[in-house]
């Protein structure tokens, strides 16, 4: 799996981002953060795959204003639910490398 932050303008403008194509596209496998960001888990490929499917390139919802970015690396303290969605397994495989040691234990409050 990948993990992707997707960022979005929600503003009252033409074409706007709708968060509930977070929802469709990726019904078991996204979160929201505050702020109008998305951490989305698939095993698309790329950024560029994930912006496709939410209509954010050529072609698509042109208006809208979003960036998606690969999550390269995660670690800190969140809701138990976000650490299920990024790590299914209960195992820090896409942890940052200093992070990897450390019990993940902890994280699940």
């Amino acid at each position: 799996m990948n993990c992707y932050f997707v960022m979005a303008k929600m503003d009252e403008g033409n074409g706007q981002f709708s968060g509930d194509l977070v929802s469709e596209k990726y019904p078991d496998n996204y979160a929201l953060v505050p702020g109008h960001v998305w951490v989305v888990t698939t095993d698309e490929p790329s950024s560029h795959d994930v912006a496709k499917t939410l209509g954010l390139v050529s072609g698509g919802n042109e208006n809208a204003s979003g960036v998606v970015v690969p999550a390269m690396g995660y670690w800190g303290f969140a809701h138990k639910d976000l650490w299920r969605l990024l790590q299914p397994s209960g195992l820090p495989h896409n942890a940052d490398q200093a992070g990897i040691s450390r019990e993940v234990t902890r994280q699940f409050r």
